[in-house]
């Protein structure tokens, strides 16, 4: 899954299991746009042995954000890894508005 670490805001860490076979490929994507919203779906299957896990680093967020999060805030939304283990599917869908040409996601399942 390299595109984890070229779409995420985050730096990303990789840890795979010794002697990793698993590599993954994407079955469709479909996209749908509207004036006012939009909808992405990819649909991957993984195969192969062993597991890999991603790892993101938010230690700059945490950082930008520290006064916030001392008075009681918090960082929402973060993902904090992805694991994968095994063969197996997956299916990604986003939903967003679009502002103009600015599309800003609502929901991620």
């Amino acid at each position: 899954m390299y595109f984890v670490r070229l779409i995420s805001l985050e730096p990303v860490s990789i840890v795979k299991s010794p002697g990793n076979m698993q590599r993954a490929q994407m079955l469709s994507a479909t996209r749908s746009f509207t004036a006012k919203s939009f909808l992405v779906t990819r649909e991957f299957e993984f195969l192969g042995k062993g597991n890999q896990q991603y790892v993101f680093d938010h230690t700059d967020k945490v950082r930008r954000y520290e006064r916030e999060i001392k008075e009681g805030g918090s960082l929402v939304h973060q993902l904090g890894s992805i694991n994968v283990e095994g063969a197996g599917s997956v299916s990604i869908e986003v939903v967003g508005t679009m502002s103009g040409h600015v599309p800003t996601v609502t929901e991620s399942i």
